[in-house]
């Protein structure tokens, strides 16, 4: 099995646990107005999540890509 085929199933995997997740807690987990609980929490991510985060920062527009950039510099103070 290729490295990406191996990722792409861990992926699915993730996938299922997040859906369990969402069944079992969903109606406690709601993103709305003054909530920001979860926005503001240090949470791991696996190397997979990275290389797409990594790749979704690199294909923005340079100006896009500064404003974020300035985002993140305030809040890892």
């Amino acid at each position: 099995m290729s490295d990406y085929a191996v990722l792409r199933t861990t992926a699915a995997e993730w996938e299922a646990e997040f859906a369990r997740q969402k069944a079992h807690y969903g109606s406690k987990i709601q993103c709305r107005l003054g909530c920001t609980d979860c926005c503001h929490h240090l949470f791991r991510i696996t190397e997979l999540e990275a290389a797409y985060i990594s790749n979704g920062i690199k294909g923005l527009a340079p100006d896009a890509r500064r404003r974020l950039e300035e985002r993140a510099r305030r809040h890892h103070r």
